[in-house]
């Protein structure tokens, strides 16, 4: 051990006034690094250099664990929210699993004084304590009875209409998540699946009454090759065919693609050739290609979209030279860099003005479609 940390020497009183310093100055650290956090995201640096999501910049990027970056964005969120909870963090107020606990009530709150009234009811308590007084405040229904054999699978099976059993389908309550909104609110990583070998992996999920019969409609029409119903092959299945179905329609992929045709007068010039958007996606790899500061290359696969390197708008065509991969985030940060801040503010607004307007409410007539969608910042798949 380094002689910086063999307390071995000091006495009792130097070992007590130590540690009292360094929880009080532990406390001032999180709340600075959390008040640096929320600032970051809300300048968007993380995008300058490279990267999707502030996620993605504190788990690669500084190396923290995935659950304490996520833990802390979360507490940034809160923070920019309500700017009174980092100088609670600092005193020792409040403590940051007691805010992740109020997280939900402390996102509804609209006004500052009942974000104040929540925070100093819950003062001093207990983990316990502040699960139970949000419990008061909103309070869930009673876990209803249930009596099963103890020899009973732990998930019921599906009887069909000739009462053949079916395979179970694990159900675990749903995790939600709140709405996300770029560019600061990133969207949560996709969660993993628990793995019970190096080749085998569990996958549970909440299915809502149409999906599952839907799912076992598959499971009869593939029960000659996958004669004893396996869910989990029937899935599998599925998966596979969804993405081929998934890869032609957003990369065109295709095993017998056809020769480049001459684009047509009339032809809408938004839309990329698909012999164009297979070169792009082979050349780039699915991946964007956004490129930070300190060099470091996004390469994620999450909501990928065309971007043309000089816009449409200014004469950029739709070639294989002129056109690259980018994630929404960085597609809509580039088009910030160089269209404007504020162009691509009214921009977004028209979009959601537009996007209400097309979707009518119930009993409301819908409106007539428009002849040509509008060009935007991202070049989306024809």
């Amino acid at each position: 051990m380094s002689q910086r940390f063999d307390l071995s020497r000091l006495t009792h009183d130097e070992l007590d006034r130590g540690l009292a310093q360094r929880v009080a100055q532990d406390r001032v650290a999180t709340a600075e690094l959390i008040a640096y956090l929320g600032e970051v995201g809300a300048r968007g640096r993380h995008l300058t250099f490279g990267y999707r999501s502030l996620y993605d910049y504190c788990t690669q990027h500084f190396g923290m664990s995935e659950d304490v970056a996520k833990k802390r964005i979360r507490v940034a969120r809160l923070a920019r929210r309500h700017p009174v909870i980092l100088e609670r963090l600092a005193d020792g107020r409040i403590t940051l699993t007691a805010l992740l606990m109020m997280s939900r009530e402390l996102f509804r709150a609209s006004a500052p004084e009942q974000a104040i009234a929540l925070l100093d009811a819950t003062r001093g308590k207990t983990n316990e304590q502040v699960a139970l007084l949000l419990a008061g405040r909103s309070p869930k229904p009673d876990t209803p009875t249930r009596v099963r054999p103890l020899s009973a699978p732990v998930v019921a099976r599906a009887v069909s209409d000739q009462g053949a059993a079916r395979p179970p389908v694990p159900s675990v309550p749903p995790d939600p998540t709140e709405q996300q909104v770029p560019l600061f609110v990133e969207q949560d990583p996709v969660p993993s699946a628990s793995p019970p070998s190096s080749a085998r992996f569990e996958f549970r999920t909440t299915l809502d009454e149409q999906t599952l019969a839907e799912l076992q409609e598959a499971a009869e029409l593939l029960s000659h090759v996958i004669p004893n119903g396996d869910l989990g092959l029937v899935l599998a299945r599925l998966v596979r065919m969804g993405l081929e179905q998934a890869r032609k329609q957003r990369q065109a992929a295709t095993k017998q693609p056809r020769a480049p045709r001459a684009p047509r007068p009339d032809q809408a010039t938004d839309n990329i050739p698909e012999h164009i958007v297979r070169a792009v996606y082979a050349r780039d790899e699915g991946r964007c290609t956004y490129r930070g500061d300190d060099g470091h290359v996004c390469a994620s696969r999450w909501q990928v979209e065309f971007d043309h390197v000089v816009p449409r708008s200014k004469g950029g065509e739709s070639s294989l030279e002129n056109l690259r991969l980018l994630c929404r985030a960085h597609n809509q940060h580039e088009a910030e860099r160089v269209l404007g801040a504020a162009f691509m503010r009214g921009k977004r607004a028209w979009a959601a003005k537009r996007r209400r307007v097309a979707t009518p409410r119930a009993g409301r007539k819908a409106p007539a479609p428009v002849a040509q969608a509008t060009p935007t910042s991202a070049s989306p798949r024809p």
